[in-house]
């Protein structure tokens, strides 16, 4: 593959996860506290974000193997630390979710 095409796979993938990830986020913490159970929260907060945190980790091995391999540049480690932040941030989605739910929820029944 050239490496124009690389470069442009690269920067769709973590412009499209970036977006979808900070939907996520935003939409849990303007939802907060989660006081009834909903399944398209659950799906939202549990579901979408676990498989946004897979297709980050994904993507991170992908650059990690392809400056391993040349096929890569340097300059893209880099974004190895977005991946970090975004990471950290998606974990608490379906975290603050279940605590929410235990708390509010599950107590009341």
């Amino acid at each position: 593959m050239k490496p124009l095409h690389t470069n442009l796979i690269l920067t769709a993938s973590a412009l499209v996860l970036s977006v979808a990830s900070f939907v996520v986020v935003i939409q849990g913490a303007s939802d907060e506290p989660y006081t009834v159970f909903r399944k398209s929260d659950a799906v939202v907060q549990v579901g979408v974000a676990m498989v946004l945190m897979l297709l980050w980790i994904q993507l991170a091995v992908g650059i990690v193997a392809g400056v391993v391999w040349r096929r890569v540049s340097l300059w893209w480690l880099p974004l190895l630390l977005w991946v970090l932040i975004c990471e950290f941030y998606l974990f608490h989605s379906p975290s603050g979710y279940v605590q929410d739910i235990t708390r509010y929820v599950a107590k009341s029944q």
